[in-house]
């Protein structure tokens, strides 16, 4: 089990795009099976959780900048040269599509019923890979976070 989740993640860290679109299926299929219907009414609830992964990414983005100079991050950047920067990357990825998630989310909230099936469809695939990709994104943040506080990072691969 350990081992699969080790190739979904590396996979999912060179293919984001293509693993996020094929998960993004599960959602649209739930909304036009109409087992999702109410995204509209949960909206509080959906921008709480995406509140929720802004704030965590915004530490961890705050932290890394904070400790860049720091001992630990000068002896980490001789073991892995590029990971301050691709940590700082992801994360400043990870926070824009989290704040483009929020405004759909608001925009959702704000505007009434449409009844163009064109919109609504390009609003239902658009926040289904939004929701994949913060979901996806935060756990992938949080996993490279953790592995390099216990210091499990393996050095054969990018980051997973």
């Amino acid at each position: 089990m350990k081992r699969i989740g080790k190739e979904f993640w590396a996979y999912w860290e060179n293919k984001t795009f293509l693993m996020n679109t094929i998960i993004s299926i599960l959602p649209i299929s739930l909304y036009y099976f109409g087992f999702m219907s109410n995204i509209r009414e949960n909206t509080g609830s959906i921008i709480t959780f995406a509140v929720g992964i802004l704030t965590v990414d915004g530490v961890f983005l705050t932290l890394l900048i904070t400790l860049k100079s720091s001992p630990v991050m000068e002896r980490l950047k001789t073991h892995f040269s590029g990971l301050h920067d691709y940590l700082y990357i992801e994360l400043k990825k990870q926070i824009l599509y989290c704040l483009y998630f929020l405004m759909i989310n608001l925009a959702i909230a704000v505007t009434g019923p449409i009844a163009n099936k064109f919109i609504i469809s390009m609003g239902i695939i658009l926040w289904s890979y939004l929701i994949v990709h913060i979901t996806l994104g935060f756990i992938f943040s949080l996993r490279v976070i953790m592995n390099l506080s216990t210091s499990t990072v393996d050095t054969k691969k990018k980051m997973n």
